[in-house]
């Protein structure tokens, strides 16, 4: 298998369990303050798009990304892509309907931009955590499964303490 289609297989199968936690996601479940130190779950559903929307836009190709040219900062007060502000975050109270507008957005962006990529865009060499040069294969890699992964694992934990059913299957 090639790694443009191991990427895009991945991504598919990311995206199917995504959509199943966010597509009955109800105010108070977005809202809900859990316990401790961690954010509610509308805080972590801006980050984890928000850094596909820089990694898809920004890094991969060199553009501003949607938050930036879409004045979401305007439609969504209170929360920003990247390290969410525990605070901030919990104090948001963003209508999910919106949040959801900016979620298709920079998902369909990803969807048309994977269906441009070659070999060697995957080989191409971007900047990484910490400044260190990878290839945008890890970046989209971890961008559009492993980060997405791990914050839907989250967000589905975190909407079953709040009452709700987090993974449909």
């Amino acid at each position: 298998m090639e790694a443009i289609t191991l990427l895009k297989t991945q991504a598919t199968g990311v995206r199917r369990d995504w959509a199943s936690i966010v597509s009955d996601l109800t105010q108070e479940q977005a809202h809900w303050r859990p316990p401790g130190v961690a954010n509610p779950i509308i805080g972590v559903l801006v980050h984890a798009i928000g850094f596909v929307d820089t990694i898809i836009n920004k890094t991969a190709q060199g553009k501003p990304t949607i938050w930036e040219t879409g004045n979401w900062a305007e439609k969504i007060p209170g929360l920003a892509p990247g390290r969410q502000d525990l605070e901030k975050a919990r104090a948001a109270k963003t209508d999910v309907a919106v949040v959801k507008q900016y979620v298709d957005q920079v998902l369909a962006e990803a969807d048309r931009y994977l269906g441009t990529i070659t070999s060697a865009d995957l080989d191409r060499q971007v900047p990484g955590f910490g400044g260190n040069m990878v290839p945008l294969a890890n970046q989209l890699s971890s961008a559009l499964v492993v980060h997405f992964a791990e914050h839907m694992g989250e967000m589905s934990g975190l909407k079953g303490s709040a009452g709700g059913k987090g993974y449909a299957g």
